[in-house]
């Protein structure tokens, strides 16, 4: 079974997306609604800050969460920009359906123990 089909049929409002590379996924100040799980690909998280004069501040690569820091901080906007720096599939989950889809798939990979 495709390990991405057990996520689409969850009516939660989310979503299966792909970026292609230099397409940014997240921009620092925006409402932090989402959370966005890197399946593939890889990205950059910059941040604009007055004292820096490189902004980039990581790269990640599957499994991520971008968008649980703010979560975690209670921000409510992005604190960062994040970029596609290869092709990227994400899914895309709403903040407050998240712990839903948490549990389902708890329930779901327990049942397959």
């Amino acid at each position: 079974e495709n390990p991405l089909q057990s996520f689409t049929h969850l009516n939660l409002g989310n979503q299966l997306l792909t970026v292609p590379k230099g397409e940014t996924i997240l921009y620092q100040g925006d409402s932090a609604e989402y959370f966005y799980f890197l399946l593939s690909g890889h990205t950059v998280i910059m941040n604009q800050i007055s004292f820096s004069t490189n902004d980039i501040i990581d790269y990640v690569e599957p499994p991520h969460i971008l968008g649980l820091m703010e979560y975690i901080n209670k921000d409510s906007f992005y604190t960062a920009f994040v970029v596609a720096d290869t092709a990227c599939v994400l899914f895309r989950v709403m903040q407050k359906n998240s712990w839903t889809l948490f549990n389902k798939m708890r329930n779901s990979a327990i049942k397959h123990l």
